[in-house]
């Protein structure tokens, strides 16, 4: 929480764009090497039991804390 504070009093934000672009690297939710959207559902349902619009938040959080990391390390 706190770092997602220091985020927003930074202003990094993530956009939706990127959040998709993110999900889609991830081999959990790949078939044959593509994205694969009835497997991203059924996995969020079924194992995680997390809608997509709260998992896609949960990411949006964890890429806004890489983002802040990125911010401060790079000097």
């Amino acid at each position: 929480i706190i770092l997602l504070e220091e985020a927003k009093r930074l202003n990094i934000k993530v956009k939706d764009a990127e959040i998709v672009e993110f999900l889609q690297t991830l081999k959990i939710f790949q078939r044959d090497g593509k994205f694969d959207n009835l497997l991203y559902n059924d996995l969020l349902g079924f194992i995680f039991r997390r809608s997509a619009r709260d998992f896609e938040e949960g990411m949006r959080d964890q890429l806004t804390i890489m983002k802040l990391f990125e911010q401060v390390t790079s000097s």
